[in-house]
């Protein structure tokens, strides 16, 4: 298989406008959610004027500021 057939292959799910779509999806949501992170540290250590409640914050960071977590739903 040459390296050119390979790279065809690779590229071939994008020919479909749904996995773009998905694709194209996840990629916004995950620089979204590493925008929120920066965000929320660069906010505490602004409040704070320390860097020390930033230890803490990605530990509890969904459950605070989103109500519950994404990936494990409350039992609530």
């Amino acid at each position: 298989m040459k390296a050119g057939t390979r790279r065809a292959g690779l590229l071939r799910p994008l020919a479909e406008r749904d996995f773009r779509l998905l694709w194209g999806g996840q990629a916004i949501s995950l620089v979204g959610d590493g925008v929120l992170t920066v965000a929320l540290a660069w906010q505490t250590l602004r409040l704070s004027s320390s860097p020390l409640p930033e230890a803490r914050l990605p530990s509890g960071t969904r459950r605070i500021f989103l109500g519950r977590s994404r990936r494990w739903p409350s039992a609530v």
